[in-house]
């Protein structure tokens, strides 16, 4: 297990990793993921750790609250859509982040998994949700109730 650190621990207190309950929150939330995600590769393993949990979070306030109408897609079927959207083939989008058209094309074929660069460069390009590109990780549904 890994031990947190400062790091960790700070970015813990710009924005705690607790369940998401509104538009507010979400805002706060990629106001902290959204330099993390630039950064790219260059995340030391306890910010990296924040970002995986923080990613989660995020997804599961979207899904839950249908912000994206949009069926349970795969990454790849998400990152197909999004160059569909915008009217990019393989060799456009791969020229345009500076990777090599054949990494794409294993890409939205389910033939390689996206790398953490590659989530933050498509994050960053088409200015979605890193979450996007995460597989799917079923939580417990949020409740409202207190006791």
């Amino acid at each position: 297990m890994m031990v947190l650190g400062k790091k960790y621990k700070a970015l813990a207190e710009k924005f705690p990793l607790v369940l998401i309950q509104s538009k507010a929150d979400l805002k706060k939330a990629y106001a902290v993921l959204m330099p993390l995600v630039k950064r790219g590769d260059d995340l030391e393993e306890e910010e990296q750790a924040y970002v995986d949990v923080l990613s989660v979070l995020i997804s599961k306030f979207e899904e839950d609250t249908k912000m994206y109408p949009v069926e349970k897609s795969s990454p790849a079927e998400m990152l197909e859509f999004l160059m569909t959207e915008n009217n990019l083939s393989q060799s456009d989008l791969a020229r345009e982040l500076g990777i090599r058209q054949n990494r794409i094309s294993e890409i939205v074929s389910g033939n390689r998994e996206f790398s953490k660069n590659h989530v933050a460069m498509l994050a960053q390009y088409f200015k979605v949700s890193p979450a996007l590109f995460l597989p799917a990780i079923d939580l417990p549904a949020t409740t409202n109730s207190k006791k």
